[in-house]
């Protein structure tokens, strides 16, 4: 079979030679980074919703993704790279690794970012070391929003905080002032101390 653009001997069961097959890659590649840069949907050229994809093509991905992880866990082996799995885990080691080291620093970002919107420290005794840093709800009510929102602490309250742009109810305290204010009726220690 001939190469469709040169007419050499094309690679078995390929349209293309080597050659040309290479200078398509490169060129679709520049391409793709020059509708980055651009702010652009890498694989169309519409505005990005996501660092590079448009909402069409970030829904058609997701699905892909979505449908290979499952193929890939009722084989039993890793969702992730398709390596082999422990029986009691979607990932392998090294995936789940990879994933934990991920989560982490995405948790950290997120936390950078609320934190940031609430001023960086504590409102109570102006801690800004963001370690110590906690989000408190003003209103007592943290409980039931983590019942009725179902929300839970970390990155998954970091995530809907800002989706919920940053609802006034809520306010960054050390740890130390959201415990104290937990076993003094609602009232930080330092408070009842001056």
């Amino acid at each position: 079979m001939q190469c469709r653009d040169c007419k050499d001997e094309a690679t078995l069961g390929k349209t293309r030679c080597h050659t040309c097959k290479l200078y398509m890659d490169q060129a679709a590649k520049k391409l793709r980074e020059r509708r980055k840069a651009a702010g652009q949907c890498v694989r169309c050229g519409d505005c990005a919703v996501t660092a590079t994809l448009c909402e069409k093509h970030a829904i058609i991905m997701a699905k892909e993704a979505r449908g290979l992880r499952k193929a890939r866990k009722a084989q039993g082996l890793c969702e992730r790279c398709g390596g082999i799995a422990p029986l009691s885990r979607l990932k392998c080691a090294r995936c789940y690794k990879i994933c934990n080291e991920e989560e982490i620093e995405n948790s950290k970002e997120l936390k950078i970012k609320v934190f940031k919107h609430y001023a960086n420290k504590c409102e109570c005794c102006g801690e800004t070391t963001l370690a110590f840093l906690t989000i408190d709800h003003i209103n007592n009510d943290g409980k039931q929003a983590r019942e009725d929102f179902k929300i839970g602490g970390g990155a998954k309250l970091y995530r809907w905080v800002i989706k919920h742009n940053y609802p006034s109810d809520l306010r960054a305290l050390c740890w130390n002032c959201n415990c104290g204010r937990a076993i003094n009726k609602g009232v930080c220690p330092h408070k009842t101390l001056t």
